[in-house]
């Protein structure tokens, strides 16, 4: 895939440990070290981007709490034009109507607005009619948000089962992973219910655990990425 030739990314590696849980913080440290540097921010917008089940739109919406920035609603445009902050998040920006992307863009380049805007691909490959709209996107600022790979997750389930004291042989984790959805928080939760079914039920059979693993990753696919029920 082509890369804007703006991009930046965030990066696993930075993580000071291998877990699930500092993964998490670790990106979400990232991406506030970005976006307060003052270099990140020269076209008044940043395009944080990933897969579907990446967390772009998680991290954004973490940082409009904590930077005070509203989360633009188009079905509402006067009441979130009328906000006080000059902060604006557009979630899935990549499917957002062209008009009002192309007047929030001209706000941000003459400094009325910062603009954050989370989407499935790079700005350069989002398909738009308005030439204008493309060359600005084309010129944005691009943050890219790492994949979670099937090595990378079976590494932090054996790391995580290890730092419980649980074998790995307790499970089948290469068809744990076959079956779920990868993704970071996935596994997390993943790893915490793993550690909690097989301590509170130390005598249930490796096919029993396999189906109580199984009904969880069926529960976890029908809830938001960081949804917490």
């Amino acid at each position: 895939m082509p890369h804007s030739k703006n991009q930046m990314s965030l990066d696993f590696g930075r993580a000071n440990t291998r877990s699930a849980s500092a993964i998490a913080c670790s990106l979400a440290v990232q991406l506030r070290e970005v976006l307060q540097s003052e270099t990140a921010w020269q076209s008044g917008a940043i395009w944080l981007f990933g897969e579907s089940e990446s967390g772009h739109d998680e991290l954004a919406k973490s940082w409009a709490i904590q930077a005070g920035a509203i989360v633009f609603d188009e079905n509402n445009i006067s009441e979130s034009l009328a906000s006080k902050s000059n902060k604006i998040v557009i979630l899935n920006a990549d499917c957002a109507d062209e008009q009002i992307l192309l007047s929030l863009l001209v706000m941000a380049e003459t400094g009325e607005i910062q603009l954050l805007l989370a989407a499935g691909a790079a700005s350069n490959q989002c398909k738009v009619g308005s030439a204008d709209l493309a060359s600005r996107l084309r010129n944005l600022t691009n943050l890219a948000m790492p994949n979670l790979t099937k090595a990378l997750a079976m590494q932090i389930i054996s790391i995580g089962l290890k730092e419980a004291g649980i074998s790995k042989s307790a499970i089948d984790i290469d068809a744990v992973i076959a079956k779920s959805n990868l993704n970071f928080v996935t596994i997390s939760k993943l790893i915490c219910f793993i550690i909690d079914t097989i301590t509170t039920n130390s005598k249930l059979s490796k096919s029993e655990l396999s189906s109580k693993i199984d009904e969880f990753i069926t529960t976890q696919r029908n809830h938001d990425l960081f949804d917490d029920k």
